[in-house]
């Protein structure tokens, strides 16, 4: 996708572009935000812009003054660090790009840290990550934190659409992934589409242990994300909780309203809660590699024993 328009239109964009013109450009910035594409085309942004060139030179990784990395080992630590006292070929400046640098091993943040240090005057470093939890502290004190903010869900629907995605999908798509364009993106496949009306047709109508068999069989899938299914419905419970307490200005998932009218009428706030809980709990579970099918079974279950529980 192309977020050109909105990067040169950003704040943190140009308080770099201001930080280069005025010779006061840090020599590394550690560049931090979730949505992965949106991050990577940022920094190619700013290398562009660092070494006067046009962005498409840099997308394509063929600029001999840009170096660009999504995967850094040891090795190729070393590597980096032998061509820093090159010279530039084309820019008076030269730009290490490091894509998910949260990936980067202790050894090799450590290797990396003597280039941090004492690079080069002409030598920039862009270290990408979508969280500096696994960054080393000695790194994140010789990079200067920049933390990309969220784009709107208005920018994230012109971009879906200028690209080629349904409005009505990406309207969707826009409405769960949380700012992340990324996983708007993602959302706009006929995958997602099929799982997100499966989740709201689960929550209306899962009732007996009928039910919950057809739909068990239905999410029973190797093409379904199990993750995504349990993130899915936390942001269609969270609607239905927002529903529950009289603002349902505040849904995300707008378009659904009389809907998840509906299904909210079937939960009480506490069911609604439980039924989150036990998302983020299955979620955890997943991490450790639970069985899929277990996953969906406990879901399915507890959504008709809440639903349950609301009758007496």
């Amino acid at each position: 996708m192309d977020y050109t328009s909105v990067i040169l239109q950003s704040n943190k964009y140009n308080k770099i572009v201001d930080e280069l013109d005025s010779d006061k450009l840090c020599h590394a910035y550690l560049i931090k935000s979730a949505d992965q594409d949106y991050l990577k085309q940022f920094c190619f942004c700013v290398a562009a812009k660092i070494v006067n060139s046009n962005l498409n030179s840099i997308q394509k990784n063929i600029h001999p003054d840009v170096f660009i990395s999504e995967k850094l080992d040891a090795d190729g630590v070393n590597s980096l660090a032998e061509s820093l006292y090159i010279s530039p070929y084309q820019s008076d400046k030269k730009v290490y790009v490091l894509l998910n640098a949260e990936n980067i091993n202790e050894v090799s943040q450590n290797k990396l840290l003597k280039s941090l240090e004492e690079p080069p005057k002409n030598v920039v470093f862009l270290l990408a990550c979508n969280s500096t939890n696994k960054i080393l502290s000695t790194v994140k004190s010789r990079t200067k934190l920049i933390e990309l903010d969220n784009l709107s869900n208005d920018q994230i629907l012109d971009i879906l659409v200028s690209n080629g995605s349904d409005k009505n999908l990406a309207q969707i798509a826009v409405c769960n992934c949380g700012g992340n364009s990324t996983l708007a993106k993602k959302f706009t496949s006929d995958n997602f589409l099929n799982l997100y009306n499966i989740c709201l047709d689960m929550l209306e109508n899962v009732k007996s242990s009928r039910d919950c068999l057809l739909f068990v069989n239905l999410l029973d899938s190797k093409t379904i994300d199990k993750s995504e299914l349990l993130d899915l419905v936390m942001i269609l419970m969270r609607d239905c909780l927002v529903i529950i307490s009289g603002n349902p200005s505040l849904v995300q998932n707008s378009h659904q309203l009389d809907r998840l009218k509906l299904i909210s009428s079937s939960f009480t706030p506490l069911a609604a809660s439980n039924i989150i809980s036990i998302c983020l709990k299955l979620k955890e579970d997943l991490f450790f590699n639970a069985n899929g099918v277990q996953v969906i079974d406990k879901l399915v279950m507890r959504i008709a024993e809440e639903k349950f529980k609301c009758k007496k």
